[in-house]
C-alpha cells in the first residue's frame, strides 16, 4: 500500500548557505531539499520533482546534493519514497513559497517530512568553526531527545513538534557550551535560528 500525504503551505522558514553567492547574480535562489521520516533521513531513497504551482509538466529535479535553483514564486513539491524498486509513499507539498529574505543570502533549506506531527530546527552557523549541538526537552537537560545532522554552513533537527532546550558547542570540545532555550519547533514547518558565540552577537531568527 503506497501512502500519499499533502501538505499545504503558505509560507516557510528556510535556511542560508555559501553558494548563495552565485545565484544572487541571476536572481534565482538555490533550494536544498531534505526529506525525513519522522527523525530518520530518508533523502536517499526519495525523489523530489518541484513544480510551478497548479501544474504537473516540466517539473525540476534537485540534483545529487538536494539542491536546485529557482526563481521566485509558488511551487508544488512531490516527494517520492522508494523502496526495492517500489514506491513506498507519497509526499505533496502545496503552494510553496520561495522568496528572498535578507538573513538566506539567496540559499532556502526546505524540509519534506513523512511524519506530519514533526517539524525541524536548523541553526545557522556559518564561518570556519564547527558546531556539535543537542535538542533536549525544554526545561529537562538531562533528557537529550535527538543530535544534529550537519549542513552547509548550518546543523539541523528532525523533531516532534514542540519545545526545546539546545546545546551548542564547538565540534570534539566539552566546552565552552552555549544554551538556546525554550525554541517553539513549530509542527510541519522549519524554525531558522541563527547562532552566534555569546562575545559576538546575539542570537536572531524568524
Amino acid at each position: 500500500m503506497v501512502d500519499v500525504s499533502v501538505l499545504f503551505i503558505t509560507f516557510w522558514l528556510a535556511a542560508p548557505s555559501p553558494a548563495a553567492v552565485a545565484t544572487q547574480a541571476s536572481g534565482s535562489i538555490t533550494c536544498e531539499f531534505r526529506v525525513f521520516d519522522g527523525g530518520n533521513e530518508i533523502s536517499r531513497e526519495t525523489r523530489v520533482i518541484v513544480y510551478p504551482s497548479g501544474r504537473s509538466e516540466n517539473g525540476l529535479r534537485p540534483d545529487a546534493a538536494g539542491r536546485v535553483s529557482l526563481a521566485p514564486g509558488l511551487y508544488d513539491v512531490q516527494a517520492i519514497r522508494e523502496r526495492g524498486g517500489q514506491v513506498a509513499g507519497i509526499r505533496r507539498v502545496e503552494h510553496l513559497l520561495i522568496q528572498r529574505y535578507p538573513d538566506e543570502q539567496g540559499y532556502h533549506l526546505e524540509i519534506i517530512n513523512f511524519n506530519a506531527q514533526y517539524g525541524a530546527l536548523e541553526l545557522k552557523t556559518g564561518g570556519a568553526v564547527e558546531y556539535d549541538a543537542a535538542a533536549f526537552t525544554a526545561g529537562d537537560r538531562t533528557r537529550q531527545v535527538a543530535t544534529a545532522l550537519r549542513g552547509a554552513g548550518y546543523l539541523l533537527f528532525a523533531v516532534p513538534a514542540g519545545r526545546y532546550d539546545v546545546r551548542v558547542k564547538p565540534a570534539g570540545a566539552s566546552t565552552p557550551e552555549t544554551w538556546l532555550t525554550d525554541i517553539d519547533v513549530p509542527q510541519g514547518r522549519t524554525r531558522l535560528r541563527t547562532f552566534r558565540p555569546p562575545d559576538a552577537r546575539p542570537f536572531g531568527g524568524r
